[in-house]
């Protein structure tokens, strides 16, 4: 007899929900974990100007290190997503965050352009290897909640991203960029704490995943709707990369310290994490279509007032436009693995990691020219408009059946 969704026991959305199903202990240590992964990726944030000086890098030579690091970060991501699909690879959970923070550590001890790039790229692929298989774990937790486990995992991230660039900048401040070595240590204490907790877990069972077709293993994967999560994600994620970006040349331009440009950083990503737990905790699964078509619209207008404000007002503005950014993230994850059930790792790596990559890339090139133009802050004009473009491209996702959700 075929299994179908239908013999899963239905999920009454209605009734209270117990605090394990709010927060089981699995999807709490992988959130742990990910704020450890991207502690170390986005300390990076405010620093690229004073790296730039570091190493002596001249012209484009800092924005083709920015690259290499968010390329490896983001495109590796496909590779261990297809790879996890297909043979187990949860060991990457524990090991991802002690060799990022080795790699990211040993750039502040050498001088050398060449090893700093070597260490870069393997700091970025580890980091890279985390996130489909941890995303896909945290969302099999909460099958009935999907989108919740998958909020939780990514809040858990940018907390991290919070903490990172003022801990970056703080450090360097204090030490210089040696002071990225201090990272080595509390690196290791997270891998080898994530490592005794997850060997004592059970393996959570995977649930088949309702979706509005009918994915089987063994059949081709729908590449045309991959490439509408890949196109609407790389849309949004040209503005959350280019924002940290942005903001450190044209902070460090008028003279501001790496740790106030870290104290900015920290409330866009920081934002990000507040506006994916309010997507865990207030919105229903029904809801994600209208979340991923409106919220990218609304967030047209704080990239908008980017362009004129500065002190407090910028602050906040900065704010508003990462809680929209936040809200719709973990939504389009989930969303992808419902779409492609037979393949999560894989759509949640084109989610989390090509459109990273593509994205940021696009958002680096973008910002390269920022310091040459009369008005820098009116990079933040093409930010808005990608915003506006992922609502508007949001529009040709398929609805799931009310029934699934």
């Amino acid at each position: 007899m075929k299994s179908t969704t239908a013999d899963q026991p239905a999920v009454d959305s209605t009734r209270p929900l117990r605090l394990r199903e709010i927060l089981p202990g699995i999807v709490a240590i992988i959130a742990v974990g990910h704020t450890a992964v991207d502690t170390v990726a986005s300390q990076m944030h405010p620093l690229w100007p004073e790296l730039g000086r570091y190493f002596s890098l001249d012209g484009s030579g800092i924005y083709w290190m920015i690259i290499l690091w968010t390329s490896s970060a983001t495109f590796a991501q496909v590779v261990f997503g297809y790879l996890s699909d297909r043979i187990r690879l949860d060991c990457l959970i524990w090991l991802a965050p002690g060799m990022a923070a080795i790699c990211v550590g040993m750039m502040g001890l050498t001088d050398s352009v060449l090893v700093a790039c070597l260490l870069m790229a393997v700091g970025g692929v580890a980091i890279a290897s985390f996130h489909p298989e941890a995303a896909t774990l945290c969302g099999a937790a909460m099958p009935g909640h999907r989108s919740r486990g998958i909020s939780i995992f990514i809040a858990g991230g940018f907390l991290g991203q919070t903490c990172g660039p003022l801990y970056g900048g703080l450090v360097v401040r204090q030490f210089g960029i040696a002071g990225l070595s201090c990272g080595i240590l509390w690196g290791l204490v997270a891998m080898f704490g994530l490592m005794a907790v997850l060997r004592t877990r059970r393996e959570i069972q995977h649930q088949p995943l309702p979706s509005a077709t009918v994915q089987r293993r063994g059949d081709p994967l729908p590449w045309k709707m991959l490439s509408l999560i890949l196109a609407i994600q790389t849309l949004r994620v040209i503005g959350a990369t280019g924002v940290p970006l942005a903001l450190a040349f044209i902070l460090d331009a008028r003279g501001v310290d790496p740790f106030r440009i870290g104290v900015q950083h920290s409330v866009f990503l920081g934002g990000i994490g507040m506006g994916g737990l309010i997507c865990a905790m207030v919105f229903q699964q029904r809801q994600e279509r209208r979340l991923l078509i409106g919220l990218p619209v609304v967030g047209t207008l704080p990239f908008l007032l980017l362009t004129v404000t500065r002190g407090w007002p910028m602050t906040i503005c900065i704010a508003m436009a990462a809680i929209t950014i936040g809200m719709a993230m973990p939504v389009l994850i989930s969303y992808g693995q419902q779409l492609v059930p037979a393949a999560q790792r894989l759509a949640s790596s084109m989610a989390m990691g090509v459109s990273w990559g593509i994205g940021g890339c696009l958002a680096t090139i973008m910002v390269s020219q920022v310091n040459q133009w009369p008005h820098p802050e009116f990079i933040f004009i093409p930010f808005a408009v990608t915003s506006l473009g992922a609502g508007l491209v949001s529009l040709g996702l398929p609805r799931i059946p009310a029934a699934a959700t």
